[in-house]
């Protein structure tokens, strides 16, 4: 059992009290298949990832008292793709930054949350789980990243209820990715998607939002990315590009860390500088540059952004691949 370092536990004695639960609390079932008690309408949320939890819970409209951030050096926390698809980040709204890989405990019980949502995958990394965060609040522990879009907002909207605003969004949302279909043609149309990575090529079978988005529209991808097992990656050596040529060839960059579409092209070239005579889709100009936050934030305005971006790349007629 893991126990609240001295300092901590001391500290908390002489916090107020945490308030009372609003009137009106019913059990959840949590993916640690914990029976948990939480408030029919949490006000004061804490989330431990902000990328997957604090965006979709603010695109719900509940705006968490704290978040965990990225931080790079020599700048200030950001709430990853947050800014850019719902506009609110630590520097325009009431959210306190709780840390990034550092997790500060004593800063969450200071908020005195009513909720606590924590990604059981940033545990690795942040040696935070939910022993420790117990003491502070009732804490709902979520597999967040490996949820696709629909389904993790719709666990949210439960914990939340926050439902109505999800029936809108995800009515948006499928409303737009018809439109991808009908104007894209992605039953004829393949794509593949990968990132130099440690000397070799990193491919997911679903990557992240934009994967999700590519697979539930029906465009087709090269065997070498169908052949990884869904929810799988997999690193392929550089003598292998060929094989993960398509149609159109999608490239991302960390536009949150200030790389531009030229650094991914960089970054190809480093790992192999004849990669654009390699494939087809370079070869003949199908080749497109997307912003990785919004490629892999869950978010239906980055899924909107995505599609938007389908249908002017992928759905030019006067860009085709030959047959």
């Amino acid at each position: 059992m893991h126990r609240l370092p001295v300092a901590i536990a001391v500290a908390l004695l002489w916090l107020p009290a945490p308030p009372a639960l609003a009137e009106g609390v019913r059990t959840v079932v949590d993916d640690l298949e914990r029976e948990v008690r939480v408030p029919d309408r949490p006000e004061r949320v804490v989330v431990t990832e902000s990328q997957s939890l604090a965006v979709p819970l603010i695109e719900l409209g509940l705006l968490p008292v704290g978040s965990q951030g990225m931080m790079f050096e020599g700048t200030t926390p950001t709430l990853r793709g947050s800014a850019v698809t719902t506009g609110v980040d630590f520097d325009n709204a009431d959210i306190e930054f709780i840390g990034f890989l550092d997790l500060d405990l004593e800063a969450i019980a200071a908020l005195e949350p009513d909720l606590i949502l924590h990604s059981i995958e940033v545990e690795p990394y942040t040696g935070v789980d939910v022993d420790k965060l117990s003491p502070l609040a009732p804490v709902v522990a979520l597999e967040s990243f490996s949820r696709p879009l629909g389904e993790l907002h719709a666990r949210l909207a439960d914990i939340t209820g926050a439902d109505e605003d999800e029936a809108r969004l995800r009515a948006r949302h499928e409303a737009q990715l018809a439109q991808l279909v009908r104007l894209a043609d992605p039953a004829s149309t393949s794509v593949s998607t990968f990132l130099p990575q440690d000397g070799g090529l990193y491919a997911e079978h679903t990557w992240g939002l934009l994967g999700e988005i590519l697979r539930e529209a029906g465009f087709a991808f090269p065997p070498i990315i169908d052949d990884i097992a869904p929810g799988g990656s997999a690193v392929f050596s550089a003598e292998r590009l060929a094989e993960l040529d398509a149609d159109w060839v999608i490239l991302t960059y960390r536009s949150d860390a200030g790389e531009v579409p030229g650094d991914a092209v960089e970054a190809m070239e480093d790992l192999l500088p004849s990669w654009c005579e390699a494939l087809r889709a370079c070869r003949e100009g199908r080749t497109v540059f997307l912003p990785r936050d919004e490629a892999t934030t869950p978010s239906y305005a980055a899924a909107s952004a995505l599609m938007l971006s389908l249908v002017a790349t992928l759905g030019d007629p006067l860009n085709r691949p030959d047959d």
